[in-house]
């Protein structure tokens, strides 16, 4: 009795794998049939997403976010090593080319129509220039932050007691930071001054328009302070 019921177990045992392996067997025939078919250019139209009028994604200047930068003052066009980095890397090495000045700018004016809005940068409010182009990097505490890159803290930072040291890198960039000389006019420069020391450090603060054009007309962008 026992004998017969070892043996039954083992033929169900046998004819449901049996099962199983023409079922797997089948699926994988299905598959292959499905994905061998050849990706033809009316299987691509029927699924492409048309392209927005503008790319909110991108960069004011049509350069990729997070890219690595080549910047070469002297350079007067994008040389070969240029070139062949940004073929090869699918665009994430890119020229480092100052921003044209907002009037001018025909990406920035396409942002505008596109979120319809116009002249969101035409103010002279210190805090509202802060938190609209300074704590994107900087965050809105002005506390800093480590991520993809490092954004010193603006907020109690005794470098901030200097006005002529905040004129000097808003104007002229530092390491990774860009430089703002073409975007914001010296009253700009002196309000956003203004707010990072008397709102983020809490001291008295001088900062004047009439110094920010004594020294925009003193060093250039290319200077670098970060031995100051």
């Amino acid at each position: 009795m026992k004998r017969s019921n070892i043996g039954l177990a083992v033929a169900v045992v046998c004819v449901l794998a049996v099962i199983i392996a023409l079922l797997v067997g089948a699926q994988n025939q299905s598959y292959a049939t499905t994905t061998s078919k050849p990706l033809t250019s009316r299987t691509i139209s029927a699924t492409a997403t048309p392209n927005p009028p503008v790319d909110i994604h991108a960069s004011r200047d049509e350069r990729a976010w997070g890219g690595v930068y080549l910047y070469n003052p002297q350079a007067k066009t994008l040389d070969d090593t240029y070139q062949s980095l940004t073929q090869s890397t699918g665009g994430h090495v890119v020229a480092n080319r100052p921003l044209p000045p907002l009037d001018k700018d025909a990406n920035y004016q396409k942002w505008q129509q596109y979120f319809g809005e116009s002249g969101s940068f035409n103010t002279d409010d210190g805090k509202a220039i802060y938190h609209a182009s300074c704590a994107g990097c900087h965050l809105h505490q002005g506390q800093g932050g480590i991520g993809a890159g490092y954004y010193p803290p603006l907020a109690n930072n005794p470098k901030m007691h200097s006005a002529d040291y905040i004129y000097s890198v808003v104007l002229n960039g530092l390491r990774g930071m860009p430089y703002f000389r073409d975007m914001l006019s010296d009253a700009q420069i002196a309000n956003v001054t203004k707010y990072v020391q008397e709102q983020l450090n809490g001291i008295a603060s001088t900062a004047n328009a009439k110094d920010v054009a004594a020294l925009r007309h003193d060093t250039a962008p290319t200077t670098d302070l970060s031995d100051h």
